[in-house]
Protein backbone atom coordinates (compact mmCIF):
# COMPACT_ATOMS: atom_id res chain seq x y z
CA UNK A 1 0.00 0.00 0.00
CA UNK A 2 1.26 3.55 -1.26
CA UNK A 3 2.91 5.72 1.77
CA UNK A 4 0.33 8.39 1.09
CA UNK A 5 -2.50 6.23 1.24
CA UNK A 6 -1.46 4.28 4.46
CA UNK A 7 -1.31 7.69 6.02
CA UNK A 8 -4.63 8.68 4.81
CA UNK A 9 -5.99 5.62 5.94
CA UNK A 10 -4.71 6.28 9.61
CA UNK A 11 -5.86 9.77 9.89
CA UNK A 12 -9.80 8.39 8.63
CA UNK A 13 -9.37 6.13 11.37
CA UNK A 14 -8.44 8.58 13.84
CA UNK A 15 -11.25 10.61 13.31
CA UNK A 16 -13.81 8.08 13.37
CA UNK A 17 -12.78 6.81 16.60
CA UNK A 18 -12.03 10.53 18.52
CA UNK A 19 -16.06 10.75 17.13
CA UNK A 20 -15.69 14.15 16.91
CA UNK A 21 -18.73 15.81 14.73
CA UNK A 22 -18.03 18.59 12.19
CA UNK A 23 -19.87 21.52 12.04
CA UNK A 24 -22.72 19.72 9.70
CA UNK A 25 -23.31 16.57 12.06
CA UNK A 26 -22.77 18.25 15.50
CA UNK A 27 -26.71 18.41 15.25
CA UNK A 28 -28.57 15.38 16.49
CA UNK A 29 -31.88 16.15 17.98
CA UNK A 30 -34.11 19.57 18.83
CA UNK A 31 -37.15 20.87 17.16
CA UNK A 32 -37.70 21.87 13.30
CA UNK A 33 -39.22 25.39 12.96
CA UNK A 34 -42.65 25.98 12.76
CA UNK A 35 -44.94 29.10 10.97
CA UNK A 36 -46.16 31.86 13.59
CA UNK A 37 -50.26 32.05 13.07
CA UNK A 38 -50.77 34.77 15.84
CA UNK A 39 -49.23 37.98 17.48
CA UNK A 40 -48.94 35.59 20.98
CA UNK A 41 -47.14 32.80 18.42
CA UNK A 42 -44.26 35.92 17.44
CA UNK A 43 -44.04 36.96 21.27
CA UNK A 44 -43.50 33.22 22.28
CA UNK A 45 -39.20 33.45 22.22
CA UNK A 46 -39.49 29.45 22.63
CA UNK A 47 -41.97 28.88 20.01
CA UNK A 48 -40.91 25.62 18.80
CA UNK A 49 -40.80 24.16 21.96
CA UNK A 50 -44.38 21.76 21.97
CA UNK A 51 -46.59 22.32 25.40
CA UNK A 52 -45.27 25.77 26.88
CA UNK A 53 -47.69 27.61 28.82
CA UNK A 54 -46.06 31.27 27.16
CA UNK A 55 -49.08 33.17 28.75
CA UNK A 56 -47.83 32.27 31.93
CA UNK A 57 -46.22 34.54 34.63
CA UNK A 58 -42.48 33.30 34.34
CA UNK A 59 -43.00 33.36 30.75
CA UNK A 60 -44.33 36.98 29.92
CA UNK A 61 -41.59 38.05 32.93
CA UNK A 62 -38.77 36.35 30.88
CA UNK A 63 -40.23 37.86 27.44
CA UNK A 64 -39.92 41.51 28.64
CA UNK A 65 -36.48 40.77 29.72
CA UNK A 66 -35.40 39.57 27.08
CA UNK A 67 -36.78 42.71 25.19
CA UNK A 68 -35.53 44.68 28.06
CA UNK A 69 -32.18 43.74 26.32
CA UNK A 70 -32.87 44.33 22.52
CA UNK A 71 -32.32 40.59 22.28
CA UNK A 72 -34.52 39.72 19.24
CA UNK A 73 -36.50 36.33 19.08
CA UNK A 74 -34.33 33.40 17.22
CA UNK A 75 -36.79 30.80 17.65
CA UNK A 76 -39.12 31.60 14.68
CA UNK A 77 -36.89 30.58 11.93
CA UNK A 78 -33.64 28.84 11.20
CA UNK A 79 -30.59 30.90 10.45
CA UNK A 80 -27.45 29.83 8.12
CA UNK A 81 -25.11 30.54 10.49
CA UNK A 82 -25.84 29.23 14.08
CA UNK A 83 -27.19 31.42 17.16
CA UNK A 84 -25.87 30.31 20.32
CA UNK A 85 -27.57 31.80 23.34
CA UNK A 86 -27.03 31.71 27.26
CA UNK A 87 -29.25 33.62 29.53
CA UNK A 88 -28.02 33.74 33.51
CA UNK A 89 -30.84 35.09 35.61
CA UNK A 90 -30.46 35.54 39.32
CA UNK A 91 -33.85 35.84 40.78
CA UNK A 92 -34.25 37.97 38.45
CA UNK A 93 -31.57 40.72 39.40
CA UNK A 94 -28.14 41.35 37.14
CA UNK A 95 -28.88 39.15 34.43
CA UNK A 96 -26.79 38.86 31.96
CA UNK A 97 -27.12 37.31 27.98
CA UNK A 98 -23.82 35.67 26.33
CA UNK A 99 -25.10 35.69 22.19
CA UNK A 100 -22.11 34.00 19.91
CA UNK A 101 -23.18 34.77 16.36
CA UNK A 102 -21.37 35.40 13.17
CA UNK A 103 -17.77 36.21 14.24
CA UNK A 104 -18.74 37.25 17.43
CA UNK A 105 -19.39 36.91 21.09
CA UNK A 106 -21.64 39.68 22.71
CA UNK A 107 -21.72 39.88 25.99
CA UNK A 108 -24.41 41.97 27.89
CA UNK A 109 -24.94 42.58 31.65
CA UNK A 110 -27.29 44.45 33.39
CA UNK A 111 -26.68 48.03 34.89
CA UNK A 112 -29.55 49.91 36.54
CA UNK A 113 -33.17 50.76 35.79
CA UNK A 114 -36.01 47.68 35.57
CA UNK A 115 -36.83 45.29 32.99
CA UNK A 116 -40.36 46.42 33.34
CA UNK A 117 -41.66 48.85 31.75
CA UNK A 118 -44.85 50.33 34.77
CA UNK A 119 -48.39 50.78 34.12
CA UNK A 120 -50.24 53.97 34.37
CA UNK A 121 -53.69 52.70 34.72
CA UNK A 122 -55.27 56.54 34.99
CA UNK A 123 -54.56 56.57 31.02
CA UNK A 124 -56.98 53.55 30.42
CA UNK A 125 -60.82 54.34 30.24
CA UNK A 126 -62.69 52.29 32.94
CA UNK A 127 -64.11 49.96 30.42
CA UNK A 128 -60.36 49.57 29.80
CA UNK A 129 -58.97 49.17 33.32
CA UNK A 130 -62.35 46.20 33.98
CA UNK A 131 -60.79 44.75 30.68
CA UNK A 132 -56.98 44.83 31.52
CA UNK A 133 -58.17 43.11 34.78
CA UNK A 134 -60.15 39.84 33.09
CA UNK A 135 -57.22 39.62 30.64
CA UNK A 136 -54.90 38.84 33.18
CA UNK A 137 -56.97 36.16 34.79
CA UNK A 138 -58.08 35.08 31.43
CA UNK A 139 -54.37 34.49 29.57
CA UNK A 140 -52.77 33.06 32.94
CA UNK A 141 -50.85 36.33 33.74
CA UNK A 142 -52.33 36.50 37.62
CA UNK A 143 -51.76 33.92 39.71
CA UNK A 144 -54.72 32.02 40.83
CA UNK A 145 -56.38 32.02 43.72
CA UNK A 146 -57.90 28.86 46.06
CA UNK A 147 -60.69 30.72 46.35
CA UNK A 148 -61.74 33.26 43.65
CA UNK A 149 -65.50 34.55 43.88
CA UNK A 150 -65.24 36.62 41.22
CA UNK A 151 -64.38 33.89 38.52
CA UNK A 152 -68.07 33.30 37.29
CA UNK A 153 -69.19 36.40 36.26
CA UNK A 154 -65.46 36.63 34.34
CA UNK A 155 -66.44 33.74 32.51
CA UNK A 156 -70.01 34.83 32.27
CA UNK A 157 -68.58 38.76 30.46
CA UNK A 158 -65.79 36.60 28.67
CA UNK A 159 -68.57 35.29 26.68
CA UNK A 160 -70.22 38.13 25.74
CA UNK A 161 -66.73 39.80 24.57
CA UNK A 162 -64.65 37.59 23.04
CA UNK A 163 -61.93 39.91 23.03
CA UNK A 164 -61.28 39.14 26.49
CA UNK A 165 -59.61 36.07 25.39
CA UNK A 166 -57.30 38.26 22.81
CA UNK A 167 -53.42 38.14 23.42
CA UNK A 168 -53.56 41.04 20.94
CA UNK A 169 -55.94 43.08 22.53
CA UNK A 170 -54.19 43.05 25.82
CA UNK A 171 -50.63 44.04 24.33
CA UNK A 172 -52.69 46.87 22.70
CA UNK A 173 -53.64 48.06 26.47
CA UNK A 174 -50.52 47.96 27.95
CA UNK A 175 -48.75 49.90 25.16
CA UNK A 176 -51.49 52.36 26.25
CA UNK A 177 -50.96 52.41 29.64
CA UNK A 178 -46.82 52.27 29.45
CA UNK A 179 -44.63 54.56 31.24
CA UNK A 180 -40.84 53.19 30.09
CA UNK A 181 -38.10 53.76 32.57
CA UNK A 182 -34.82 54.02 31.38
CA UNK A 183 -32.68 50.30 31.88
CA UNK A 184 -29.17 50.00 31.05
CA UNK A 185 -26.95 47.40 30.30
CA UNK A 186 -23.46 46.98 29.51
CA UNK A 187 -22.47 45.39 26.18
CA UNK A 188 -19.09 43.63 25.16
CA UNK A 189 -17.82 42.47 21.90
CA UNK A 190 -15.26 39.13 21.84
CA UNK A 191 -14.07 37.97 18.84
CA UNK A 192 -14.76 34.57 18.11
CA UNK A 193 -13.05 32.39 15.51
CA UNK A 194 -13.67 29.30 13.69
CA UNK A 195 -11.62 27.69 16.15
CA UNK A 196 -13.41 28.17 18.74
CA UNK A 197 -16.61 27.48 17.05
CA UNK A 198 -15.34 23.87 15.98
CA UNK A 199 -14.45 23.28 20.36
CA UNK A 200 -18.00 24.85 21.40
CA UNK A 201 -19.78 22.47 18.56
CA UNK A 202 -17.94 19.21 20.25
CA UNK A 203 -18.86 20.27 23.77
CA UNK A 204 -22.52 20.61 22.94
CA UNK A 205 -22.61 17.41 20.85
CA UNK A 206 -20.52 15.68 23.77
CA UNK A 207 -23.00 17.26 26.23
CA UNK A 208 -26.28 15.78 24.54
CA UNK A 209 -27.99 19.08 24.63
CA UNK A 210 -29.83 18.09 21.38
CA UNK A 211 -31.63 15.20 23.04
CA UNK A 212 -32.24 16.94 26.68
CA UNK A 213 -36.12 17.90 27.55
CA UNK A 214 -36.42 21.41 27.73
CA UNK A 215 -36.87 21.71 31.70
CA UNK A 216 -35.42 19.95 34.35
CA UNK A 217 -38.41 18.85 36.48
CA UNK A 218 -42.16 20.15 37.09
CA UNK A 219 -41.18 21.21 40.70
CA UNK A 220 -38.80 23.78 39.02
CA UNK A 221 -40.42 24.85 36.25
CA UNK A 222 -39.56 28.47 36.40
CA UNK A 223 -36.61 30.17 36.52
CA UNK A 224 -37.82 33.12 36.76
CA UNK A 225 -39.02 32.93 40.59
CA UNK A 226 -35.68 30.87 40.96
CA UNK A 227 -32.59 32.02 39.47
CA UNK A 228 -31.00 29.83 37.01
CA UNK A 229 -29.98 29.73 32.97
CA UNK A 230 -30.77 28.51 29.82
CA UNK A 231 -29.69 27.88 26.69
CA UNK A 232 -30.71 27.95 23.19
CA UNK A 233 -29.05 27.54 19.60
CA UNK A 234 -30.58 28.48 16.20
CA UNK A 235 -29.21 26.29 13.27
CA UNK A 236 -30.90 26.71 10.06
CA UNK A 237 -32.94 23.49 10.01
CA UNK A 238 -33.13 23.03 13.85
CA UNK A 239 -33.81 24.85 17.31
CA UNK A 240 -33.37 23.36 20.70
CA UNK A 241 -33.60 25.02 24.12
CA UNK A 242 -32.82 23.87 27.67
CA UNK A 243 -33.06 25.09 30.89
CA UNK A 244 -31.29 24.59 34.49
CA UNK A 245 -32.94 26.00 37.43
CA UNK A 246 -30.48 26.56 40.61
CA UNK A 247 -31.36 24.17 43.33
CA UNK A 248 -32.31 21.08 40.67
CA UNK A 249 -29.97 18.38 40.17
CA UNK A 250 -27.93 19.13 37.60
CA UNK A 251 -27.98 16.86 33.80
CA UNK A 252 -25.30 15.28 32.81
CA UNK A 253 -22.67 17.68 31.02
CA UNK A 254 -24.94 20.21 30.22
CA UNK A 255 -23.81 22.70 32.95
CA UNK A 256 -20.16 22.27 32.00
CA UNK A 257 -21.09 23.31 28.58
CA UNK A 258 -22.90 26.67 29.89
CA UNK A 259 -19.95 26.90 32.24
CA UNK A 260 -17.49 26.60 29.32
CA UNK A 261 -19.43 29.72 27.60
CA UNK A 262 -19.41 31.82 30.45
CA UNK A 263 -15.44 30.93 30.48
CA UNK A 264 -15.21 32.24 27.20
CA UNK A 265 -17.07 35.28 27.85
CA UNK A 266 -14.35 35.94 31.04
CA UNK A 267 -17.05 35.92 33.38
CA UNK A 268 -15.91 32.81 35.01
CA UNK A 269 -15.36 34.66 38.68
CA UNK A 270 -18.84 36.23 38.48
CA UNK A 271 -20.84 33.13 37.68
CA UNK A 272 -20.73 29.21 38.92
CA UNK A 273 -22.95 26.87 36.81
Amino acid sequence: MPTLTRYVLFLAIVASCNNIPRSANWINGGYTYKRPNSHSDSNNYIFPVPGIPFDSVGYDNSRQIMQAFDERNISLSGSEKPIIRLVLQINNKKSTIICIEGSQMIVKQYKSGSYFPSLDFDSLSREEQRDFNILEHNLGLKRKRLIDPYKKSRDSFTMLHPRLLSREYYDELVRKATVKEVFEYSKQIIPFSEENYSVLFDKVYRSGFWQLAPFDTAVCYDSYHNGGYYLEINTQERYSFVQQTYGCAKRGDFSELCMYIVSMARLEKEFKL
